[in-house]
């Protein structure tokens, strides 16, 4: 698997949901699919795509030139091909869902 270009794989998860190292990151904001704040919560999330996988960041903030986030609230969420089947209230949903995973 080649190396991801803005996280780092977790090498030793506490927990199953542990996925990326809790690094901060910041993606150019070319380089983002979605941004979106979730429809009722103070979520914020993106959809950044990589290597035709879809990641799903939560917890992020965006300025002018970027979207950042810690990688400990990001995770792979689907192959690029498959995104069509998916529409806002799903990413809504699935971004709070992981975000609470998280912030509790």
């Amino acid at each position: 698997m080649a190396a991801i270009k803005y996280f780092q794989k977790a090498q030793h998860p506490a927990t199953p949901y542990e996925i990326f190292e809790f690094t901060k990151y910041e993606i150019p904001l070319h380089e983002i699919m979605l941004f979106k704040k979730h429809e009722t919560e103070r979520v914020r999330y993106a959809l950044y795509c990589e290597e035709e996988t879809v990641y799903l960041l939560t917890n992020v903030s965006v300025n002018d030139a970027a979207v950042s986030g810690y990688g400990g609230y990001a995770k792979p969420y689907c192959k690029l091909g498959d995104i069509g089947g998916y529409n806002l209230a799903t990413l809504d949903k699935d971004a709070y869902n992981w975000y609470m995973t998280h912030a509790r």
